[in-house]
């Protein structure tokens, strides 16, 4: 059984959530999550490490990697092919859930604390 997949902190929601090509090709949209959008914010638009982007989204530098390559496939297969790209879902914490949620409780936004003292996870969707 795999582990539960870890709640990745996004800090940018993006203002636009979709871009089509003019006379593009007709079906399915390529899903580009939230966390594969920031990942790429990070990296490649403000030029920062993969282990400084991982501390930021709280994650590991490795799962970043795999974050960024994925996200680059599904890019240009959208350039590539013609198709929609669409951002959209993922488990994460936006940086306005996590300051509310240590305010008013941490149970109250289904945030809780892993063993031994590890950092944070959530079950936010």
């Amino acid at each position: 059984m795999a582990r539960p997949q870890r709640c990745r902190r996004i800090c940018f929601e993006p203002e636009v959530c979709s871009f089509s090509p003019e006379g593009g090709a007709p079906g399915e949209a390529v899903v580009l999550s939230l966390d594969e959008f920031e990942a790429i914010r990070l990296v490649d638009a403000e030029g920062r490490t993969h282990a400084q982007c991982a501390a930021q989204m709280d994650i590991s530098r490795t799962t970043v990697t795999e974050i960024c390559e994925r996200a680059h496939r599904k890019i240009a297969q959208s350039l590539v092919s013609g198709r929609a790209l669409v951002i959209a879902g993922a488990t994460i914490a936006s940086a306005t859930v996590l300051r509310r949620a240590a305010a008013a409780g941490r149970a109250a936004f289904g945030l809780t604390k892993r063993n031994k003292g590890r950092k944070e996870t959530c079950a936010l969707q």
